[in-house]
């Protein structure tokens, strides 16, 4: 009988070493980290822009509330700056549910002291006065500053934003500067954002 001896074949396969198990869970944590701190970055970025939103919509509200007024104004043979003082703040207030009969819909309060910015019921954003009841604050608070555009003796555009003395002929006064500013708390961190615009008196001959 013929026997045929053929070399036997090392099985050169084995397991992982207990090196290369921490070396591959090491890999994983790392990974797994970055991810994790990607995702809470893009969250903390993602928040903080929709504060931003919330703030930018809040102050364009408030100047538009202004324009408003101005264009009430001048619709009521007023001066264009009737109600907005250049030595006091405002709130643009909400007339919710007709609680100021005398009132328009939207107003400058000269005298509220509370800026904070509520929500309703309803999800709306407003302001009110410090006893409306059934309101939740939002964190946000919104005031409204004004200056004066006016001519000097030398027939320069000039603003000021406190009282004249003597006080400036209605000619002379040439717009108002609007300035409403927004603030909130993000996680402890205080935010603001400034909206400006002027309203001019391009129609001076609405008061006769």
């Amino acid at each position: 009988m013929v026997r045929f001896n053929f070399p036997r074949i090392k099985n050169k396969k084995s397991g992982f070493t207990l090196a290369e198990a921490l070396v591959a869970i090491a890999v994983i944590l790392v990974g797994t980290i970055a991810m994790v701190t990607l995702a809470v970055v893009l969250i903390r970025s993602a928040n903080q822009q929709k504060g931003r939103v919330v703030a930018l919509n809040l102050a364009q509200e408030g100047l538009e509330v202004v324009r408003n007024i101005r264009d009430n104004n001048w619709l009521n043979n007023q001066l264009f700056s009737e109600g907005m003082s250049a030595a006091q703040l405002a709130v643009p207030v909400f007339n919710f549910n007709n609680r100021y009969p005398t009132k328009p819909t939207w107003f400058l309060d000269l005298t509220i002291p509370n800026p904070k910015v509520y929500t309703s019921p309803i999800g709306s954003l407003f302001q009110e006065d410090s006893i409306s009841v059934g309101l939740e604050e939002t964190g946000y608070e919104r005031i409204i500053s004004f200056a004066y555009i006016y001519y000097d003796d030398l027939d320069n555009e000039t603003i000021k934003s406190q009282y004249l003395y003597p006080p400036l002929p209605a000619e002379k006064l040439v717009g108002i500067q609007v300035i409403c500013s927004v603030s909130w708390d993000d996680r402890g961190e205080a935010r603001q954002l400034d909206l400006e615009e002027r309203f001019y008196n391009w129609k001076p001959d609405a008061l006769k």
